[in-house]
This record gives structure tokens, sequence and C-alpha cells, in this order.
């Protein structure tokens, strides 16, 4: 049988949990975000927009809405790329 092939270098195994996904619940407990904000930080951190949010966790716009005006709030922040650069610079807890 043939071997299998090793994952290229710098990938992370299919176990290793997802560095971005630490990164965000580094975040998210850091300042206390529920389980769908938490969820909503995630899809705004990967540049994701409203109607992407609303079709993956079937939800009004008003609602998908309302959990952005809090993650913004809680995180002290006014847009998506401040979001994402606070994410960035994250480090993710061991």
């Amino acid at each position: 049988p043939a071997a299998a092939a090793a994952p290229s270098a710098g990938a992370p195994a299919p176990s290793d949990p997802d560095p971005w996904e630490a990164r965000c619940t580094a975040v998210a407990r850091e300042h206390n975000l529920t389980p769908r904000e938490t969820d909503v930080l995630e899809q705004l951190a990967r540049g994701r927009d409203l109607a992407f949010m609303e079709e993956k966790f079937v939800l009004s716009r008003n609602t998908v809405k309302m959990h952005i005006k809090h993650v913004y709030e809680k995180l002290g922040v006014h847009s998506k790329q401040e979001v994402i650069d606070l994410v960035e610079s994250a480090r993710p807890q061991s």
C-alpha cells in the first residue's frame, strides 16, 4: 500500500484547532462575549457580511445587526476592520 502524503510544511494537522478561531476565542473571553456574539465575532474577523451571517445562523437581519452592535460595543470598536485588527493582535490562550 502507498504511504499517505505528508501534510505540507506549516499547515496545521487536521486535529489542530484553527489558529484564527483560537484568537477569536481569546478575544471573546477577554471581553465577556456570549456564545452567539462569539460566533458573530468569528465571522466578522473573517470579513463576512451581514447577509452571510443571516443565512449561516438562520437569523433575521435585525437580530444579526443587534449581535454585531453588541460585539462592537463590548470590544470598543467601530468597524469590521478594527475587529480584524484586534483579533490579529490577540494571543491565543493555551
